[in-house]
């Protein structure tokens, strides 16, 4: 049986059972060298990508529980890693690795003791510093599995598409909002439409196979502040869920443009205080959140507490910093969770 298979027949007999996905079990838990700010799982091998923003990356076997290949990203001064992708998972696969320079690295043989650079180019340009929320966005990647395109943005009011084998740009579609792209995601069950989170709280739906001034489709204005994570989900739903820093998570049916069909308030946020991550699986129907406090809370799609955890205590009791990160299998119902005490722990259902 296939680790797609499995996963897959696990998730439908959570389903079937009516049972709630409650990701509580501790599958990996191990310190690190650094805080990661960034986590891929392999969607086939038991392997997890960990990357600091310093441009520090290291591979991980969760089942071994050893450190396979650790190497540096090679920033130059005063750039960092912004933005971690894993492509072409079916083969060996590619690290895409995003720096706030706008150039974008792919490294092969990531889980050998030499990793290797195998392509590198500017993914776009003139990246500005952002105007909301303080810190910049930097450069933000995305993958098309289907098409074999890269998506690129961040500071810039574009969204550019590569050939990532060519280097060559194949279409840059302009965002028309007044805001640095903070997250995209583009549905790998679909064929083309790609969502966009933004600075300022805007939330766009664009589709690449328009042409480009008319690529923009669907605009949602409901968030005030920063998007986290913008999500699309596929199927027959076309749902879209966003959350943002304030702590609010907004589900858009795209069928309705205007108003979000649900809204939920994840967490009771102290001044100064911000949801720093969420993450939503693209077959389990959870998502994941985590604040500062030290709280991950699972919501089921429909918005539903799952669980709830404080990420988290070591073996001696003492509790673990607050999160920096949080990243789902690709298949597998599993979370993993960073932490600015330099531990990496992931989550599988409850046993």
């Amino acid at each position: 049986m296939t680790v797609r298979t499995s996963a897959m027949a696990q998730i439908q007999n959570a389903k079937d059972k009516k049972q709630k996905m409650k990701l509580t079990d501790s599958v990996f838990h191990t310190p690190t060298k650094w805080v990661s700010d960034f986590i891929v799982f392999h969607s086939y091998e038991p392997f997890i990508v960990l990357a600091n923003a310093s441009g520090a990356l290291c591979t991980w076997n969760t089942v071994t529980q050893t450190e396979m290949a650790s190497w540096s990203n090679g920033n130059k001064f005063g750039s960092k890693i912004t933005s971690l992708r894993l492509l072409n998972a079916q083969d060996d696969g590619l690290v895409a690795v995003g720096s706030s320079d706008g150039v974008v690295r792919l490294w092969s043989h990531y889980w050998t003791a030499a990793p290797l650079c195998v392509s590198g180019w500017r993914a776009v340009s003139k990246l500005r510093e952002a105007r909301d929320g303080g810190t910049g966005a930097g450069l933000v990647v995305e993958w098309s599995q289907r098409f074999g395109y890269m998506l690129a943005s961040g500071d810039v009011q574009y969204i550019q598409l590569w050939d990532a084998q060519a280097q060559a740009r194949v279409q840059k579609i302009p965002t028309n909002v007044p805001s640095c792209v903070t997250s995209m995601h583009i549905c790998p069950d679909d064929n083309g439409p790609v969502v966009a989170g933004f600075g300022n709280g805007s939330v766009c739906l664009f589709d690449p196979r328009l042409p480009s001034e008319r690529a923009i489709v669907q605009r949602f204005e409901q968030h005030k502040n920063w998007v986290v994570t913008a999500h699309l989900q596929g199927g027959n739903q076309q749902h879209i869920v966003s959350g943002s820093k304030a702590g609010d998570i907004l589900w858009w049916d795209t069928r309705f443009p205007g108003q979000a069909v649900r809204n939920l308030r994840a967490f009771r946020l102290k001044p100064n205080d911000s949801m720093r991550s969420m993450v939503v699986h693209n077959h389990a129907g959870i998502l994941a959140t985590a604040t500062p406090n030290q709280y991950i809370k699972v919501f089921d799609i429909e918005g539903v507490l799952v669980s709830q955890m404080k990420h988290h205590t070591n073996f001696l009791g003492e509790a673990i910093g607050p999160n920096s990160c949080l990243a789902f299998h690709p298949i597998k119902p599993h979370l993993a969770a960073g932490s600015y005490d330099k531990i990496v722990s992931v989550y599988g259902p409850e046993k």
